[in-house]
């Protein structure tokens, strides 16, 4: 059980993890990572600069303390489950390999 999902990392690909936590309809503290853009927005997250441990630790005591607040749990696992259903999944491969055929 968690109330936050905190991720302080300097370099990151997938950040699968990520994934799983908003499953799970945990809100996410992470790094600005390219890498996060596509999942992490203000609803479902906070993030930070690279190594910038102060404002790390401000983002998180702002949850903390309640200062700073998300969306409801169940919003956040719903909205990272639609995008990620199979159904969804097909279609996106599937434009983008009719794209690539107009190449």
């Amino acid at each position: 059980q968690a109330n936050y999902f905190v991720m302080f990392s300097n370099y990151e690909t997938q950040a699968v993890v990520i994934l799983e936590a908003l499953s799970c309809g945990l809100p996410i503290i992470a790094t600005k990572l390219p890498a996060l853009d596509e999942y992490l927005h203000p609803g479902n997250s906070l993030q930070v600069n690279v190594k910038d441990e102060t404002e790390l630790f401000n983002k998180m005591e702002a949850c903390i303390t309640n200062s700073y607040s998300f969306w409801k749990s169940e919003n956040i696992s719903a909205e990272i489950k639609t995008k990620f259903n199979v159904n969804n999944i097909n279609r996106d491969f599937n434009d983008l390999y009719h794209k690539g055929l107009k190449f």
